[in-house]
This record gives structure tokens, sequence and C-alpha cells, in this order.
């Protein structure tokens, strides 16, 4: 299948300094793929370049088939759409006028429906809208950066350094946004210097070193990459934060009938509504986090779902503490990437999972 954008040959100067040369890479639709390096490794300018901001000195940038146009507005308008480092709102505009100005290339209805859409995804920017965007904190000018970036109705969304000043917490907000921007049907190519979150997120990465490729891969083969942990990742053990989060709590019971029952009572004891969305052969659920299994499962008493945003690091971060991990639980992602895995050990007749966000 041919790549959504391929990038063949690239070679950028300032002047007498070289800062890319030989670069290729090749983007499919649906990916995520990321880009990491150390800072002034050629990562932003890969992306100046991609979006006509800089001229390449030799080599071809190609989208769906055909070269690249030259002119800034007309790849916008191609549906490559660059959200930059360090956010790049407009300060003394609100935050609905940079929005706004996101959506230059239309007009009238369309534009408004587009608006609602992005308020519908950032609710917090529909609350301030009326504010200067110089006034939010960081992650929220990340996140009206990225909406203004959605304003273009890109078909590929170029990410550099989103998580870049961010606290852990908002970082992990911003990782889940990519997912859902992705899974929503824009392709994404995500620059980052935070290795391990751009690896754990994405289908396929290349390194960049000293203005070349010298590493590409799958995000799960690179995080077991010697040569990567050491460069960054600190080195084995090391450098990771465990940012593990209960997902669900299953409790086992002897039937559906019993099942139904706990659901109910629990719903009334602590006022949450039992939830048919989530129900499923197996089991039903009161609230979103607590799932009754309507026949035993694994564990003495039921499991623990622990949802990670990056569940090769964190396999390995527990294995170094002692885990063991049983093979035959695996469940995949379509892509192959490892969606759920169960400890071998239980803690306190509970059996323990892993599950990529």
């Amino acid at each position: 299948m041919e790549p959504m954008l391929k990038v063949t040959d690239l070679a950028v100067s300032y002047g007498h300094v070289e800062a890319l040369r030989g670069i290729n890479v090749e983007v499919h639709k649906g990916q995520i793929v990321s880009i990491i390096g150390a800072n002034g490794a050629g990562k932003t300018t890969l992306l100046r370049t991609i979006s006509g901001l800089v001229k390449p000195r030799t080599g071809t940038v190609e989208f769906e088939g055909a070269p690249l146009p030259r002119k800034p507005s007309k790849i916008v308008g191609a549906g490559v759409v660059h959200v930059p480092e360090g956010r790049k709102c407009f300060s003394g505009l609100s935050i609905r006028d940079n929005l706004l100005v996101g959506g230059y290339l239309f007009k009238g209805a369309d534009l408004e429906k587009d608006l609602q859409e992005q308020y519908k995804r950032f609710p917090i920017l529909e609350k301030r809208k009326d504010q200067f965007a110089g006034t939010l904190s960081g992650g929220e000018q990340q996140m009206l950066a990225v909406a203004r970036g959605l304003m273009s109705r890109p078909k590929i969304l170029l990410l550099d350094e989103p998580s870049m000043g961010l606290a852990p917490i908002i970082v992990n907000q911003i990782y889940d946004l990519i997912r859902e921007i992705r899974d929503s049907g824009i392709t994404v190519l995500l620059v980052e210097q935070n290795a391990r979150k751009a690896l754990g997120i994405c289908d396929y990465a290349y390194v960049l070193e000293n203005g070349k490729i010298n590493l590409s891969g799958s995000g799960e083969e690179l995080l077991k990459s010697d040569a990567v942990r050491k460069a960054y990742l600190g080195g084995r053990g090391m450098a990771y934060t465990p940012d593990f989060e209960i997902a669900h709590i299953g409790v086992n019971c002897a039937d559906a009938a019993q099942a139904e029952r706990c659901a109910e009572q629990f719903a009334v004891l602590f006022q949450l509504a039992v939830n048919p969305a989530k129900e499923s052969a197996d089991a039903r659920f009161t609230g979103t986090q607590i799932e009754w299994m309507k026949a035993p499962g694994r564990g003495e008493h039921g499991h623990i779902a622990l949802a990670t945003g990056d569940l090769p690091a964190a396999r390995r971060y527990l294995e170094e503490k002692g885990f063991a991990f049983d093979e035959d639980s695996v469940k995949r992602f379509p892509d192959g990437r490892i969606l759920v895995i169960y400890a071998k050990q239980q803690i306190g007749g509970f059996a323990i999972h892993l599950m990529q966000k």
C-alpha cells in the first residue's frame, strides 16, 4: 500500500550548516508515526520543511501519491496541518478567535459546525471561549493549539513536541487526545523528545540523530532496543515513572443472577447507575469501574485492571520488581500491539492485568 506521506532523500541547510541529510520517512493512512531524537537533532526542521515553512536543498515530499505543494496555505488546503512547537497561540485574541484563525479556509455554516465540534471535544475551550488565549494554562494552550489545527480539517496532523513543559498528568491527557484523533480517522506524525511516550503510542518510529535517521522500527521494537534505551530512556530500569490508573475492578460472582443482584445493590448503595452500555456476555457494570463477572473468572475473588499509557514499559518495570506475566493471557490490537496482559501473581486473591490506554 502506498504511503499517505512520503519524504525521500530530503536535505536541508541553514547557510553552511547541514540540518537534515538523506531523510526518508513514510507515514501510512491511519497510523501514528513518531520521530524521536535529542534537542537539535532536526526534528522540528523536518516538520517545518514538510509544512512548507523551510525550503529543502534536495529531496521530495509527496502526499497521497502526488508532490506536495510548497506554498504553506496550499499544503494546509491539501490536508497537511502543522501544530507547532511551543503552542504559538495568539495570546491577545480570544479562544474563539484563535479557533476561527485555524478555520480560515472555510466559511459560514461549515465553519460554525467545525467550531462546535471542537467545543464538544474540548469543553474547557467552550467554557472560556471569550477569554484571551494568553490567560490559559500551558496544558489548555496545548489543547487550543491542537483544536486550532483540527479546525483546518487535516487528513494528517503534524504535532511538534506536544508534551513540552507540561505536568505528567497533563501529558497523559494530551496523549489520550492523540489516540482519540487517530481513532477519529486523522493520521498523525508526532515529533517528541519524550521518547518513552512517543514510542508507547506509535505504530512506527524513526530515530533522528544529528540530521540523519539512524534507526527505525515499530514503537515496541525501539522500546526494546538497547541503543534507544541507553540514549533516550535513561538506561535499563531507570527513568520510568509508573502512570497506572485503575481502569476497573472485576468481582467474581457465582452466576449471572448474582452478578445482576450485586450490580443493582451496589448502584443503590453508592448511587452509581448500572451501566448497560458496558454489559457483555461475561459481566455487568456498576458505573464505569465495577465489573460483576457472571461466572468465576481469573483470580480467586476477581481481577484489577491497571491502565497505562505505555504497556511495554510498564511491563518491564513490573518484571524488574519481580512480577511475571502470562503470555497466554495476551489480547492484542488489530495492529499487533498488546492491549491486555495478566500477571501470574495474585494480590489478595485478585488477578492483576495491565491494559494499554
